[in-house]
Order: structure tokens, then sequence, then C-alpha cells
């Protein structure tokens, strides 16, 4: 915390008590019912990806049912239910929670290497989205990404959004529209 205030940013990653971490969709009936569910969990342990049950499910995808019936375990980011990982067949739908490589790690890796080698699809509706324009646009994009930023219309990068130090704050899918317009 000291970091964060001294600094502006934090070494580790404390999204989890970033208060910007809560947006426009918030209530509060969200904010009791989490209250409710983290004030007598003071003094148990915190573990990394661990997913609160409460003020769940106020913003769903239409095809959010499907998901499930395909073994989708759910998280919550901005208020939007979706897709972690999913539980192959005679694997329990369920994340255990751990310091070390957790139960859904090789099934990620998984995931990972059947889109990289194959074809597939993800849900991406709840990710945020951006139109970056002007002049100057690529060369800010360049900056704090860790990939070349396409230069040509209708080709799309992926890079990891950096911080200052080099620290990734998250990933980026880039497509660019034209030299100065990029989503």
């Amino acid at each position: 915390m000291s970091q964060w205030i001294l600094n502006g940013e934090p070494e580790l990653n404390l999204d989890f008590m970033d208060v910007a971490r809560f947006g426009d969709w918030t209530t509060k009936e969200f904010a009791r019912e989490r209250t409710y569910e983290i004030f007598p969990k003071r003094y148990e342990i915190i573990y990394p990806a661990m997913e609160r049950q409460s003020g769940r499910f106020l913003k769903l995808t239409s095809i959010n049912n499907d998901l499930i019936k395909l073994g989708a375990i759910m998280g919550q980011s901005n208020g939007w239910e979706r897709p972690l990982w999913y539980a192959p067949d005679g694997v329990e739908a369920q994340d255990e929670l751990s310091f070390q490589r957790p139960n859904w790690w090789e099934h990620v890796g998984n995931e990972a290497k059947g889109m990289a080698s194959g074809c597939g699809l993800t849900e991406m509706s709840t990710y945020g989205k951006f139109l970056i324009t002007g002049s100057d646009a690529l060369e800010f994009l360049n900056y704090v990404g860790s990939a070349k930023v396409p230069e040509r219309p209708g080709k799309i990068a992926l890079s990891l959004l950096l911080n200052d130090r080099g620290g990734i704050v998250g990933d980026i899918i880039i497509d660019c529209r034209n030299g100065n317009e990029f989503y």
C-alpha cells in the first residue's frame, strides 16, 4: 500500500484492493452483499484468483447459460459473468484455491494450446473497449504495449499493456482501423 501511495503503483498486483475496480454497475445492494460476505472472513486466507460469491449474476451475456452447460467455471469482471476456464468431462467444475498451481492450471494450458494450434471461439463481449485516435495514436500504443502495433487496416495484434516499470497491467488486442485509429 505504501508503494501505491508513494510511487503511484504497487510492486505487486493489488487490483483486488483497488477502489477503481467498482464501476457504475455497482449498487448499494451489491456493496451491502459484498460487505456481508467479506467482513466475517477478514481473518481468513485470501488466495490468488479467489472469486467472491456475493453480488453475482448482475450482467449476463446472451450465451451465459450455454457456456455453463459447456463446463464453464464463471467469474465476475466489472459486473459481468464470464468464463474463467472450462472443466473437461470427468473434472469437477469448481476452483480449488491454492498458492501453488491451481486445479485449473492444466486445463487452461490445454485450452490455450488448442487455440494456438487449431481454432476456437472466445467470449469477449465482457471486455473493455477503447477507440484510440489521433496523429500520435500509433506511437502511444507502441509505447504502452509489448508488441508492435499493426499499421495496416484489417490487421490485429495481441499485446501486453505495460506500466512504467514494464510490469504487466493486462492484455489487449489492437485492431488497426487506419493509421490514426485503433480499436
